[in-house]
Parts: structure tokens; C-alpha cells; sequence
């Protein structure tokens, strides 16, 4: 089923399974790029510019199967200042610009869509948490925190419980 002109065609039985709260959804950082935030390539490529660094041959090799999160956890390890250095770009670079027409409509409708008919939400993403408190409906939604390697961002489990 397509619900919009040259959109994607949607299997029923994924439609059947959305309405009966049985589809979970994943996304990664990409859906905050239209408030500027960069992907996750980009902001690995951000955070090692800000430090003045180049990568190392591991590191490149990395940064290069697209495992963004070795390639940090390596410069972690190689830097002075390691954990607090990087930690400290990833803020400088994780700057959204909130005002930005559209910014948040992507977060907006993935919460709406995710939402099943009890209210609940089933969600999987890694988000930054500005996001969150901007949009509508999201605190008195029910929403499980769990830290992850990166101080700014929550890892979202969003169940029926």
C-alpha cells in the first residue's frame, strides 16, 4: 500500500502488524540531520578535526567498515586527555539548531508513528535528549534511560510496559 504519490509501497502484512503493536522501529542518528547534526561518519571526522588529529592506520581501518564507535573508543585510548578530549568535542559538535525550519519533524513523526493503540511507544534509538524535551507529548510518554558510551546520548527503549 502507498499512503503518499511515489512513496514506498508498504506490505499489508507490516501494516497488520503496526496496528496490532507488534513492530518495533530503529533509528539511527541520521534522523537529526535536518537540524544540522551530522551523521555519525560526520561526526567522527568532526570530533578528530576539532582535536587536530589525523587517524592512525587502526583507526582508519575503522572509520573505514563504518564501526564509528571503535574508531572513537580508539582515539579515546590514543589522545592526551583520552575520555574527557573526546568527550568534550562530541558536545562542541553536537550542537543542533533547534530553530531550523523542520528540525524536529522527523523525531515528531517517528514518536507519533511508533505510538501503539494503548499509548505506548516501540522505539529503538539513540536520540540526543534536547530532542526529546522539545517535542510534543513526550513526558508523559513511558520512556526506559539507559546510559551509553557517549555522555549526551540516551539509549531509548520504548516498550508496552
Amino acid at each position: 500500500m502507498q499512503f503518499i504519490t511515489d512513496g514506498p509501497d508498504i506490505p499489508t502484512a507490516l501494516l497488520q502488524a503496526h496496528e496490532e503493536g507488534k513492530v518495533v522501529f530503529f533509528c539511527g542518528a541520521g534522523i537529526s540531520v535536518p537540524a544540522g547534526l551530522p551523521s555519525f561518519k560526520g561526526l567522527v571526522n568532526d570530533i578528530y578535526k576539532r582535536l587536530g588529529t589525523d587517524k592512525t592506520p587502526i583507526e582508519l581501518e575503522s572509520f573505514e567498515r563504518g564501526q564509528f564507535d571503535a574508531t572513537l573508543d580508539l582515539l579515546e585510548r590514543r589522545i592526551p586527555g583520552q575520555r574527557i578530549s573526546v568527550r568534550t568535542a562530541l558536545a562542541e559538535a553536537l550542537q543542533p539548531k533547534l530553530r531550523r525550519k523542520g528540525a524536529t519533524d522527523t523525531h515528531t513523526a517517528l514518536l507519533q508513528l511508533a505510538k501503539c493503540r494503548d499509548g505506548a511507544l516501540r522505539l529503538v534509538t539513540i536520540i540526543l535528549i534536547m530532542f526529546l524535551r522539545k517535542l510534543p507529548n513526550v513526558l508523559s510518554s513511558r520512556f526506559i534511560f539507559m546510559p551509553r558510551q557517549c555522555y549526551l546520548f540516551l539509549r531509548v527503549v520504548v516498550g508496552t510496559g
